[in-house]
């Protein structure tokens, strides 16, 4: 499901923001942050980068709740913070030979 979705980007990626999730999903994840805030799995943080947007990270109840401390003990978390890592720079590569800038080409 979208909720799913989300939380593991955010476990497995580390605090994001909201486009930077919506980037990765290919949709808008407005109401399913909402929903994930609202159940106390996902937290808000200010980004230190740019005052004008948000963080959103796991909150110690979804780590506990996945019995885990930090999000570096979740199954194959290199792994998969490495593929998710390629993805990215494979996506911001393709973008940029189109004469597109992305947000997520712009974060970088």
């Amino acid at each position: 499901t979208a909720g799913l979705e989300v939380l593991a980007i955010v476990l497995y990626r580390g605090p994001s923001t909201r486009a930077r999730i919506d980037y990765i999903r290919g949709v808008n994840t407005s109401s399913t942050i909402r929903l994930l805030l609202s159940r106390g799995l996902l937290e808000r943080v200010p980004n230190p980068d740019d005052g004008r947007e948000y963080l959103y990270r796991s909150t110690a109840e979804l780590l506990a709740h996945l019995g885990v401390r930090e999000s570096g003990e979740l199954p194959d978390h290199d792994t998969i913070r490495s593929e998710l890592a390629s993805f990215e720079t494979s996506q911001n590569t393709f973008d940029n030979h189109d004469g597109i800038t992305t947000d997520a080409a712009r974060e970088s």
